[in-house]
């Protein structure tokens, strides 16, 4: 049976938390500060070990373009990553998991030497419990990978042979631009048809929010795929949606199939004010399971404001 890169899993070993010491300084020696579970693992509420110890990967080592990645991906992956990393951290020390940070514990507001908004970490709870009626699916999206395992991609869209909607890679990367992903994450899922935005995740950090036109169903496999939908952008008043559609003509080579079109008129909605919030933060999802379609948030969920 070949080798699947979605099935390759590492685990937090001592030889893999030597390895990392020798090439990255070490980045989860934190976890050994960490109460243990049953299992004698560090105890991190919401997240994957395994996700953690990919993480730690990608802090010290560039992904390649030879797995079809754009050079804005390569040349970013590492800087996202060690982000994504201290926010868990900065998280996980707290010792409780899923309570509401102590005051001066929490990584919102900006860093003022780079600019860069600092991420939260958000429970599901905490997004269930967000003041607006609507559901929300997260996606647990693996590696990028091109369609068809070839690069550059055909010149023309392909479809997958289950159900049918252009794209040319799956997967994305914590750098991925919001076209690339939303190109990978509109289809097609095992889930109901009912959701009204869909956060894409890697490792838990949700780079972006999309709010969705509707969904089109393939009865006979059970699936869904996005018809159409919007990148959420900004925030409280400065919030604007950009509509997501195909380019025109021939896509440039290793660019996505579509463009965020800010030229858009539809209105922006309170509740696009309110689930945008999330966008760039760090989801704390839990462990994985067989469907990485996660419903975190349904319209008969209490109410609470960000």
């Amino acid at each position: 049976m070949p080798l699947h890169p979605d099935t390759l899993r590492l685990a937090l070993t001592p030889d893999l938390h030597y390895n990392l010491r020798e090439v990255a300084g070490d980045p989860t020696s934190w976890l050994t500060e960490l109460p243990l579970d049953a299992a004698g693992e560090a105890r991190v509420p919401g997240f994957d070990l395994t996700d953690i110890a990919e993480l730690a990967i990608s802090t010290a080592i560039a992904p390649s373009s030879s797995a079809g990645l754009t050079r804005h991906e390569v040349e970013n992956e590492t800087g996202v990553a060690r982000r994504v990393l201290a926010a868990i951290e900065r998280w996980s020390r707290r010792g409780v998991g899923g309570e509401s940070a102590e005051p001066g514990n929490t990584d919102t507001g900006k860093d003022a030497s780079r600019g860069i908004r600092e991420m939260t970490v958000l429970t599901r709870a905490e997004v269930a419990a967000l003041a607006v009626r609507t559901t929300i699916f997260a996606f647990r999206m693996g590696p990028v990978r091109v369609d068809g395992s070839a690069w550059p991609p055909p010149p023309e869209p392909v479809s997958s042979p289950q159900f049918s909607y252009p794209h040319h890679r799956i997967g994305m990367c914590l750098s991925s631009s919001a076209a690339q992903v939303w190109e990978a994450a509109r289809g097609h899922w095992r889930a109901l048809d009912d959701a009204d935005y869909f956060i894409p995740t890697r490792f838990g950090y949700a780079p972006y929010v999309f709010r969705v036109i509707g969904w089109r169903t393939d009865a006979a496999a059970g699936r869904i795929c996005a018809t159409g939908g919007y990148l959420i952008e900004g925030s409280g008043a400065d919030t604007k949606l950009s509509e997501m559609r195909l380019v025109d003509g021939a896509p440039t080579p290793g660019a996505s199939l579509y463009v965020a079109d800010p030229e858009s008129d539809e209105p922006v909605r309170p509740e696009d004010r309110i689930v945008g919030e999330l966008a760039g933060n760090v989801l704390a999802l839990g462990k994985r399971g067989a469907n990485p379609v996660i419903r975190i948030k349904s319209r008969t969920t209490s109410r609470r404001r960000l």
